[in-house]
C-alpha cells in the first residue's frame, strides 16, 4: 500500500531517502541491501537488470506462439503434488485464464510451493508455452509476485542478492518508481555531441525498468553506457 499525507496526496520520497522508509525493510533486510550497494531509493532505482528477452503477452495460449517465451494471466485451480521415483517431487499448478483457457506450470523438488497457490488466486506468468498433447505448459516458468503489473513485451532478470527474493526486490523498485520524487533527480545533461543518447531521467529509468518493448529499454540502456563512459573519459 502506499503512503499518503493527511491530505491524502501521495507521501513523495526523496532520492537519498534510506530504503527503511519501504515497508518490509527492516535492520537486517537493509543491511543485506547495503552490502550490495542499495543504501538509498536512488540507488534501487538505479539497480539495472542485467539482461532481458523480448516475449509476447498473450490473452490466451496459442499453438503459434509454442516454443516463445510468453506471459499469460490466469486465476489458480487446484495445485496437486505428486511424487517421483528416487524421493523427487512435482507440483503441478492448473491456470484458467479470463476467456476459459487453461495452461500448467510445473516445479521440480519445491513441494512446499503447493501451498504458495491458493485456487481463486490471479496470477501472471512469464515461460516457454509448450504443448503436451492437449495441454498447454510454461517451461522455464516465473509466477510474478501478487499485486504486479508488468507491461510489455520485456522479460527482465536482475542481479541477485543474497538473502533478497528477486520477487521482494522488484516490488520495493516498482514502489520506489512509483513515489519517487523526480523534480529532486538531478542528472547532468551528457557531453556535448551525445544529445542523441540522452532523455528525460523518469523516463530513462521507467524504460529500464517497465519498459514497453524491446527497443525503448534498448535505448535506455545505451544511455546509460554512454553515461558510464562518458565518465570514465572525463577521469
Amino acid at each position: 500500500m502506499q503512503a499518503r499525507g493527511g491530505t491524502g496526496a501521495l507521501v513523495r520520497l526523496q532520492p537519498d531517502a534510506p530504503l527503511r522508509v519501504l515497508p518490509g525493510v527492516g535492520p537486517s533486510t537493509a543491511e543485506r541491501l547495503a552490502t550490495a550497494g542499495l543504501r538509498t531509493v536512488l540507488d534501487l532505482v538505479r539497480f539495472f537488470p542485467r539482461r532481458f528477452r523480448s516475449l509476447r503477452e498473450l490473452e490466451a495460449p496459442d499453438e503459434a506462439a509454442v516454443g516463445e517465451l510468453v506471459r499469460l494471466t490466469g486465476e489458480v485451480k487446484q495445485a496437486r503434488l505428486a511424487w517421483l521415483p528416487g524421493r523427487r517431487t512435482m507440483v503441478t499448478v492448473p491456470f484458467t485464464g479470463g476467456d476459459g483457457s487453461s495452461f500448467e506450470v510445473q516445479f521440480f523438488n519445491q513441494p512446499w510451493l503447493k501451498k504458495a497457490y491458493p485456487p481463486g488466486q490471479k496470477r501472471q506468468v512469464e515461460g516457454l508455452l509448450a504443448q503436451k498433447g492437449r495441454r498447454f505448459v510454461l517451461q522455464q516458468a516465473r509466477v510474478l509476485p501478487v499485486g504486479s503489473a508488468p507491461q510489455g513485451e520485456v522479460q527482465l532478470r536482475y542481479p541477485e542478492v543474497e538473502g533478497i527474493s528477486s520477487a521482494r526486490l522488484q516490488l520495493w523498485i516498482a514502489a520506489c518508481l512509483d513515489r519517487l520524487d523526480w523534480a529532486a533527480v538531478q542528472i547532468e545533461p551528457l557531453p556535448a555531441g551525445l544529445e542523441e543518447f540522452d532523455g528525460a531521467s523518469h523516463e530513462l529509468m521507467a524504460a529500464m525498468h517497465r519498459p514497453l518493448d524491446t527497443a525503448r529499454h534498448e535505448a535506455a540502456r545505451r544511455h546509460f553506457a554512454v553515461r558510464e563512459a562518458a565518465a570514465l573519459f572525463a577521469t
